[in-house]
């Protein structure tokens, strides 16, 4: 779990209290744990208005009021479910609303008067971003690694820790490597190396 001071751009928790991200306006990426709870609390991450990218388990159920409140710049859910998963989560966008009147003579039950759908702000961020479906997530990711891990996701490529690991550490040990590849390596030239690295085995 992050405590807010603990993070600048990038966070990977497994849970977080509801005021842990709040007004953070230097997170733009944040990748949670599979083991993450249930829900997004209300005002989850109101004010974060640099977030572009994040991950959803699919054991998220519902998305509370004002979650992603001014999340205004927000690109990109990497889903961890299917589509007809996450058509069943709830997300606080409208409520129903009913005015009641009179009672019908010799019954329990009201007249209703009015009735309406209205709009619960907060969470339009969730519906103008583009959802990846499918996307599964066994990396522990350094800060470094974050764009390498989305083009990961984004083809349902899976890759355990140890694999992540063990192909940046020989990267690390090969003199030859050039420094650009170490700071931001590719989908490419990891997947090269990964090959390489299970073919040998």
């Amino acid at each position: 779990m992050f405590h807010q001071k603990s993070f600048d751009r990038y966070a990977w928790a497994f849970g977080f209290t509801p005021t842990t991200f709040k007004g953070n306006e230097k997170v733009t990426d944040v990748i949670f744990s599979k083991m993450f709870g249930s829900s997004f609390k209300i005002g989850s991450f109101d004010g974060c208005r640099n977030l572009r990218r994040i991950t959803i388990p699919k054991n998220v159920v519902k998305i509370e009021e004002n979650a992603f409140k001014d999340c205004d710049n927000l690109e990109d859910i990497y889903y961890f479910g299917t589509l007809e998963e996450w058509k069943k989560v709830y997300i606080a966008s409208e409520k129903h609303e009913v005015d009641f009147g009179e009672f019908y003579p010799g019954t329990p039950v009201q007249k209703i008067m009015s009735e309406r759908l209205c709009h619960i702000p907060g969470n339009e961020a969730l519906f103008r971003a583009t959802i990846h479906f499918n996307c599964n997530l066994d990396v522990l990711t350094p800060p470094g690694s974050y764009p390498l891990i989305y083009e990961l996701m984004k083809k349902q490529i899976s890759v355990t820790s140890k694999e992540f690991f063990e192909v940046k550490l020989k990267l690390l040990a090969d003199a030859n490597t050039p420094p650009e590849i170490l700071e931001e390596l590719s989908r490419d030239e990891f997947l090269k190396r990964l090959k390489e690295m299970r073919d040998f085995e």
